[in-house]
Protein backbone atom coordinates (compact mmCIF):
# COMPACT_ATOMS: atom_id res chain seq x y z
CA UNK A 1 0.00 0.00 0.00
CA UNK A 2 1.38 3.35 -1.26
CA UNK A 3 1.95 5.79 1.68
CA UNK A 4 1.78 3.37 4.93
CA UNK A 5 4.79 3.45 6.39
CA UNK A 6 5.49 6.01 9.65
CA UNK A 7 9.43 6.89 10.25
CA UNK A 8 10.62 8.95 13.34
CA UNK A 9 14.13 9.68 12.24
CA UNK A 10 16.89 10.33 14.88
CA UNK A 11 14.80 8.69 17.32
CA UNK A 12 17.46 8.52 19.80
CA UNK A 13 15.59 7.02 23.07
CA UNK A 14 12.36 8.30 22.27
CA UNK A 15 10.79 5.49 20.41
CA UNK A 16 7.42 6.02 18.96
CA UNK A 17 4.64 2.97 18.66
CA UNK A 18 3.72 2.03 15.18
CA UNK A 19 7.03 4.44 13.55
CA UNK A 20 9.87 2.56 12.44
CA UNK A 21 12.76 4.23 15.14
CA UNK A 22 16.03 5.54 13.32
CA UNK A 23 18.81 6.60 14.49
CA UNK A 24 22.94 6.64 13.49
CA UNK A 25 23.81 5.23 17.43
CA UNK A 26 23.42 1.85 17.52
CA UNK A 27 22.98 2.31 21.31
CA UNK A 28 20.16 3.81 21.07
CA UNK A 29 18.67 0.33 19.70
CA UNK A 30 16.49 1.72 17.07
CA UNK A 31 14.41 -0.56 14.74
CA UNK A 32 16.92 0.66 12.02
CA UNK A 33 20.55 2.11 12.68
CA UNK A 34 21.45 4.71 9.51
CA UNK A 35 23.04 7.02 8.95
CA UNK A 36 21.86 10.28 6.97
CA UNK A 37 21.71 11.41 4.06
CA UNK A 38 22.51 7.60 2.91
CA UNK A 39 19.40 6.79 0.69
CA UNK A 40 16.94 4.97 3.04
CA UNK A 41 15.77 1.16 2.23
CA UNK A 42 11.79 2.47 1.61
CA UNK A 43 10.22 2.37 -1.68
CA UNK A 44 9.22 5.61 -3.63
CA UNK A 45 6.49 7.59 -2.12
CA UNK A 46 5.96 4.81 0.88
CA UNK A 47 5.66 7.25 3.81
CA UNK A 48 2.49 8.86 4.70
CA UNK A 49 4.68 10.48 7.73
CA UNK A 50 8.27 11.45 8.58
CA UNK A 51 9.04 13.00 12.13
CA UNK A 52 12.34 14.31 12.90
CA UNK A 53 12.07 15.81 16.10
CA UNK A 54 15.25 17.62 17.28
CA UNK A 55 17.56 15.84 14.86
CA UNK A 56 18.41 18.17 11.78
CA UNK A 57 20.82 20.61 14.12
CA UNK A 58 23.04 17.79 14.64
CA UNK A 59 23.42 16.95 11.09
CA UNK A 60 25.89 19.07 9.26
CA UNK A 61 24.36 22.06 7.20
CA UNK A 62 25.30 21.02 3.61
CA UNK A 63 24.14 17.62 4.33
CA UNK A 64 20.08 18.97 4.87
CA UNK A 65 19.50 19.53 1.04
CA UNK A 66 19.80 15.94 0.66
CA UNK A 67 18.01 14.54 3.11
CA UNK A 68 15.14 16.83 2.55
CA UNK A 69 15.11 15.54 -1.02
CA UNK A 70 15.20 11.54 0.90
CA UNK A 71 12.35 12.63 2.43
CA UNK A 72 10.81 14.10 -0.68
CA UNK A 73 11.67 11.07 -2.71
CA UNK A 74 9.59 8.43 0.41
CA UNK A 75 6.56 10.70 1.30
CA UNK A 76 3.24 9.77 -0.37
CA UNK A 77 2.17 12.72 -2.64
CA UNK A 78 -0.34 13.33 0.51
CA UNK A 79 2.39 12.66 3.08
CA UNK A 80 3.44 14.68 6.12
CA UNK A 81 7.17 15.71 7.46
CA UNK A 82 7.11 17.21 10.68
CA UNK A 83 10.79 18.63 11.84
CA UNK A 84 11.49 20.66 15.31
CA UNK A 85 14.85 22.38 16.29
CA UNK A 86 15.30 24.66 18.37
CA UNK A 87 15.19 28.12 16.90
CA UNK A 88 19.06 29.37 17.21
CA UNK A 89 18.21 33.39 17.59
CA UNK A 90 15.72 32.56 21.30
CA UNK A 91 18.34 30.49 22.60
CA UNK A 92 21.16 32.56 22.11
CA UNK A 93 18.97 35.45 23.47
CA UNK A 94 17.64 33.58 26.31
CA UNK A 95 21.45 32.67 27.20
CA UNK A 96 22.47 36.20 27.00
CA UNK A 97 19.48 36.93 29.15
CA UNK A 98 20.21 34.48 31.58
CA UNK A 99 16.17 33.47 30.72
CA UNK A 100 14.73 31.68 33.99
CA UNK A 101 18.34 31.81 35.56
CA UNK A 102 19.10 28.54 33.24
CA UNK A 103 21.89 29.70 31.49
CA UNK A 104 23.57 26.12 31.25
CA UNK A 105 19.77 24.83 29.87
CA UNK A 106 20.41 27.57 27.10
CA UNK A 107 24.21 26.53 26.46
CA UNK A 108 22.63 23.56 25.91
CA UNK A 109 20.18 24.50 23.48
CA UNK A 110 23.01 25.83 21.15
CA UNK A 111 25.39 23.17 21.34
CA UNK A 112 23.68 20.02 22.49
CA UNK A 113 23.56 18.32 25.33
CA UNK A 114 26.69 16.41 24.80
CA UNK A 115 25.70 13.38 26.16
CA UNK A 116 27.38 10.96 23.56
CA UNK A 117 29.27 11.10 20.25
CA UNK A 118 25.85 12.13 18.22
CA UNK A 119 24.79 14.90 21.04
CA UNK A 120 26.31 17.72 19.27
CA UNK A 121 24.29 20.38 17.87
CA UNK A 122 26.99 21.31 14.64
CA UNK A 123 24.47 23.69 12.48
CA UNK A 124 22.51 26.54 13.15
CA UNK A 125 18.70 26.57 12.20
CA UNK A 126 16.19 29.13 11.63
CA UNK A 127 12.80 29.10 10.40
CA UNK A 128 13.43 31.65 7.99
CA UNK A 129 16.44 30.06 6.15
CA UNK A 130 15.19 26.26 6.70
CA UNK A 131 11.79 27.31 5.67
CA UNK A 132 13.19 28.25 2.48
CA UNK A 133 15.04 25.18 1.97
CA UNK A 134 12.20 23.16 2.27
CA UNK A 135 10.66 25.51 -0.29
CA UNK A 136 13.30 25.10 -2.58
CA UNK A 137 13.88 20.95 -1.97
CA UNK A 138 9.75 20.73 -3.23
CA UNK A 139 8.16 21.04 -0.17
CA UNK A 140 4.80 23.11 0.62
CA UNK A 141 5.02 24.72 4.51
CA UNK A 142 1.55 23.98 6.06
CA UNK A 143 2.92 25.44 9.25
CA UNK A 144 5.47 26.61 10.97
CA UNK A 145 5.17 27.47 14.91
CA UNK A 146 6.68 27.79 18.47
CA UNK A 147 6.36 24.59 20.08
CA UNK A 148 4.27 25.17 23.18
CA UNK A 149 4.64 25.25 26.26
CA UNK A 150 8.84 26.00 24.91
CA UNK A 151 8.69 28.74 22.38
CA UNK A 152 12.09 28.71 21.80
CA UNK A 153 11.70 25.63 19.65
CA UNK A 154 10.16 25.34 16.20
CA UNK A 155 7.72 23.03 14.48
CA UNK A 156 7.76 22.67 10.33
CA UNK A 157 4.79 20.74 9.20
CA UNK A 158 5.18 20.14 5.68
CA UNK A 159 4.40 18.18 2.52
CA UNK A 160 5.08 17.10 -1.05
CA UNK A 161 4.48 19.85 -3.46
CA UNK A 162 6.72 20.34 -6.46
CA UNK A 163 9.71 20.22 -7.72
CA UNK A 164 11.84 23.10 -8.52
CA UNK A 165 15.13 21.97 -8.23
CA UNK A 166 18.40 23.93 -9.99
CA UNK A 167 19.03 20.33 -11.57
CA UNK A 168 15.93 19.98 -12.93
CA UNK A 169 16.07 23.15 -14.46
CA UNK A 170 19.10 22.59 -16.01
CA UNK A 171 18.04 19.29 -17.57
CA UNK A 172 14.94 21.04 -18.74
CA UNK A 173 17.31 24.11 -20.15
CA UNK A 174 19.47 21.96 -21.97
CA UNK A 175 16.97 19.43 -23.17
CA UNK A 176 14.96 22.39 -25.09
CA UNK A 177 18.13 24.39 -25.93
CA UNK A 178 17.85 25.43 -29.66
CA UNK A 179 20.99 23.97 -31.55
Amino acid sequence: MSGSLKLNIGCGINKLEGFINIDCDPEMKPDLVHKLPTKLPYENESCELIVMYHTIEHISKKEHGAILMEFWRLLSPEGLLIITFPEFTKCVENWKTNYRGKKEFWEATIYGRQASNSDYHVSIIDSNSFGRLMIDCGYQIVKCISEVPEFWNTIIKAKRHSMHSYEIDVQDAVWHYPH
